[in-house]
């Protein structure tokens, strides 16, 4: 290689490592500049799907055993979760009047028309995760290794979460040792959001817990304050999700999520009731939920009179 070239080659490279962090940062404060998109309020439909070991592990073809809807108000500074036990009895596209987690038998978008007919308002857009692929992506968000769930045994990270119970074996995920304040890494969260048979609440407890762990999420990115965190978290949502969202659409949804204040953050259980089909014990929804739904729809928030029993009692 002659000296000319030696020299080219050095300036390239120099001018490689000036030029591209410069690039980076005006592409940031070109994104940072934008301001919060204000159309319309937002309705996205988040399922968990029962997809995964000892299952079948097709994401899309499981059972929804995760049911919630999220709502952000046309201003992005309002956000709300509402929740549904699995079992809720609604009149099922294409199946007729059965359980809601059945929806996903015939795939995510027939959820969406779930949700449409039943409660009368549009889904902008859904994400599906599967068992694994939620425990995967709490795992990459924390840090701890991921695939074999034995990779993350002991991982010391992990989402910042009250829990209230103990779990040895049959969990769901991996045991939880104790209660209170913790850590919890992918397959203890999976825990969290999984089990019912060790805590009063059933059904309804978990569904809670599902919702609870997605805000605790949004916080724990949010309070970083980070272009950076805010994009690798949605390339882990990309790879551990199925979703009907473009990618600029959904860059656009982090960077709402990254102004969005966590305490402007609602969550509620749909109000609902044990019944029975039959032999089948189910949920019947109560005509508060729909209002609930349509409020939420509209503003992105509860309703007045449900907004203090969400914040106090984590609902």
């Amino acid at each position: 290689m002659s000296d000319r070239t030696r020299r080219t080659l050095v300036m390239l490279v120099v001018g490689a490592l000036v030029v591209l962090p410069l690039v980076g940062l005006m592409a940031m404060e070109r994104i940072t500049a934008v301001g919060p998109s204000s159309d319309e309020p937002l309705a996205i439909l988040l399922l968990g799907s029962d997809a995964g070991p000892p299952r079948d592990d097709d994401t899309v073809t499981g059972r929804a055993d995760a049911f919630h809807l999220l709502f952000v108000s046309a201003e992005r500074d309002h956000a709300t979760f509402v929740s549904f036990p699995r079992d809720s009895w609604v009149p099922v596209t294409g199946l007729g009047e059965t359980k809601i987690n059945a929806c996903m038998t015939r795939g995510p978008e027939n959820c969406v028309t779930t949700v449409e007919d039943t409660f009368g308002i549009d889904v902008d857009a859904y994400f599906v995760t599967s068992m694994w692929g939620f425990a995967d992506a709490v795992n990459e968000f924390v840090g701890c290794d991921i695939g074999d769930p034995e990779l993350s045994r002991g991982c010391t990270r992990g989402l910042t979460v009250d829990v209230d119970f103990t779990c040895s074996s049959g969990c769901g995920g991996f045991p939880i040792e104790q209660t209170g304040e913790q850590q919890l890494s992918g397959f203890e969260a999976l825990t969290k959001a999984r089990n019912r048979k060790l805590r009063d609440g059933g059904d309804f407890t978990r569904s809670q817990s599902q919702a609870e762990l997605l805000a605790v999420a949004h916080a724990e990115m949010q309070a970083e304050g980070s272009i950076a965190r805010m994009m690798d978290a949605l390339r882990i949502l990309r790879r551990h999700s199925v979703t009907d969202l473009t990618l600029p659409q959904l860059t656009r949804l982090g960077i709402d999520a990254m102004r969005l204040d966590p305490t402007n953050v609602e969550r509620i259980l749909a109000p609902s009731r044990i019944g029975s089909v039959g032999a089948a014990s189910v949920v019947f929804l109560e005509d508060e939920t729909y209002d609930i739904v349509a409020e939420a729809a509209t503003t992105g928030r509860l309703p007045e009179e449900y907004r203090t029993v969400a914040a106090t009692s984590g609902g």
